[in-house]
């Protein structure tokens, strides 16, 4: 992995900060599952509850279509907010060693589509850096239909540069490529390693230390190869404090061959596709490593390249049920 830059990218909009009983519907219960709609911001967490149930129940979900795996590292986190309960001194009965400074017991909570992970507590430190073989595997997936996008014969499929923002949006949905990741304080050592009773309720006594987002629409197209950066968390009082990702992505289809046909994905913009037409199929014509080339005829009869990263790529032959 690259090091890490020192610039900070900008986090996507946050959450208020918990109350001082650590309560807050906004914020996610560690020890209990994460009930996520694809329609909401996918920068919040929702507690399960009475109208999350239902809501969840009431409308069948459709089957998703994995296209890979994405691969997430929490390197470390700086600067946290400090608790004035908690760490190993409280453990022993000893009196604070940074007396007015506290110290937290922090641990990752990772959510990327429906899939919520954590990472282990690092304990009495404002500064944790967690085990470099802690990973977390997580699933990139499409709804079934919306794989790839609409054929060519259908309509608001092409994209002209002169249309404006609002149009674009009328005929482009992008699909969810948000990673967030919410820091807590543990406030009972060990008990992030616990299974929770299947009835379990109420809030957690672990504390809110912020929050940060990314958006991986790069990573998934091939236009970075790999994510490795510091992100400032917001959602408290004081915003302090940042925390260090590594993502990588590998896609569950080989390497498309030439002469195979092939449809982008969704997760390509059509902007990025001028002078293609995204609900069309390519021939492939060559292939390098992850670069593809793609003939197409103009409209003239000129006959033409695009080139693309794979990841850009479903080979019709192979997925054709799904892109049909």
């Amino acid at each position: 992995m690259s090091d890490a830059s020192d610039d900070i990218p900008a986090a996507a909009s946050m959450p208020a900060a918990a109350d001082e009983d650590g309560s807050s519907s906004l914020l996610p219960d560690p020890d209990e599952d994460f009930h996520y709609d694809v329609s909401d911001d996918p920068t919040v967490f929702v507690k399960p509850g009475k109208e999350g149930l239902e809501k969840k129940s009431g409308t069948p979900m459709e089957p998703q279509y994995i296209l890979g795996t994405l691969v997430v590292r929490v390197v470390a986190a700086r600067d946290l907010e400090p608790v004035n309960k908690g760490g190993l001194d409280n453990l022993f009965g000893a009196k604070k060693r940074f007396a007015g400074q506290g110290t937290a017991n922090p641990y990752a909570s990772v959510k990327f589509g429906n899939s919520t992970q954590r990472s282990s507590e690092v304990y009495d430190t404002l500064d944790p850096i967690w085990p470099r073989q802690e990973a977390m595997f997580m699933d990139v997936s499409l709804p079934a239909s919306k794989v790839a996008h609409p054929d060519a014969s259908e309509a608001a499929i092409s994209y002209e540069p002169t249309e404006s923002l609002s149009q674009e949006k009328e005929r482009y949905e992008k699909p969810t490529t948000m990673l967030t990741v919410a820091l807590f304080h543990a406030a009972e050592i060990g008990r992030a390693n616990k299974i929770p009773s299947k009835g379990m309720s109420g809030d957690s006594n672990d504390m809110f230390l912020g929050m940060a987002s990314i958006d991986l629409q790069r990573l998934f197209t091939g236009r970075e190869h790999t994510f490795d950066g510091w992100l400032q968390l917001s959602g408290t009082e004081t915003s302090r404090g940042s925390v260090r990702l590594v993502c990588e992505y590998e896609p569950s289809d080989p390497a498309p061959r030439s002469g195979d046909y092939c449809r982008f994905t969704r997760f390509c913009h059509p902007r990025d596709l001028y002078p293609l037409h995204c609900g069309r199929q390519y021939r492939i014509a060559e292939v390098e490593g992850d670069t593809v080339l793609i003939s197409y005829t103009t409209q003239e009869g000129w006959v033409c390249t695009f080139q693309a990263h794979r990841f850009m790529l479903i080979c019709e032959e192979r997925h054709h049920s799904t892109v049909e």
